[in-house]
């Protein structure tokens, strides 16, 4: 059994690190903020960019916010029926 990827039949399978690809491209198109996209990806922060960031320490609610709005995002991609996936529980 093949698989296609890119239009060419392989019989392998993408790695799971292409869940990534995924992940940044719905951030981006979900609007989220890049610099909370570097930090949910673990992302090295700009060394030499704007002293201002440097100083920035994202808040767990905050990224759970950016998180939320990517897989809203995500589900409204893939047409999932309001109310089929529960919500994150908060602590």
């Amino acid at each position: 059994m093949g698989l296609a990827v890119a239009g060419k039949k392989t019989t392998t399978f993408p790695g799971p690190h292409r869940l990534r690809d995924t992940f940044a491209s719905a951030a981006h198109e979900a609007k989220v903020d890049w610099y909370d996209l570097k930090v949910l990806m673990n992302h090295a922060l700009p060394a030499n960019g704007d002293v201002t960031m440097g100083y920035i320490r994202v808040s767990v609610e905050h990224l759970r916010e950016a998180t939320e709005k990517i897989a809203g995002f995500l589900l409204e991609k893939m047409a999932a029926p309001e109310g089929t996936i529960a919500p994150c529980k908060r602590p």
